[in-house]
């Protein structure tokens, strides 16, 4: 159901955006001046309907207590690999780009 519903937001998107391009293209103006307007456009029809999503649903996450004595940033990453990849992937494009 939820990709159909996408599928014809679409849809209409592209509908309003070509309605309008064919207005603008029969009085006589360039792609420079519609392009963006068609833009607009499709982010105005994105953003109404989002709006449902934000204005019904609710957060249902329980939020976990932090660990005195560790760092915000830091703690997720104890006991991972993550840094030591980061670390290697650093130093590689440092030798890759600065050589």
């Amino acid at each position: 159901m939820g990709w159909s519903i996408g599928f014809l937001g679409g849809l209409v998107s592209l509908g309003a955006s070509l309605a309008y391009i064919s207005w603008a293209e029969g009085r006589g103006q360039g792609a420079a001046e519609f392009v963006p307007v068609s833009m607009l456009i499709t982010a105005g029809l994105f953003a109404l309907s989002a709006l449902p999503t934000f204005l019904i649903l609710r957060e249902r996450a329980v939020p976990q207590p932090h660990r005195a004595g560790r760092g915000v940033v830091r703690s997720p990453w104890r006991g991972s690999a993550t840094p030591c990849i980061m670390r290697a992937a650093t130093a590689t494009w440092r030798a890759s780009c600065c050589a």
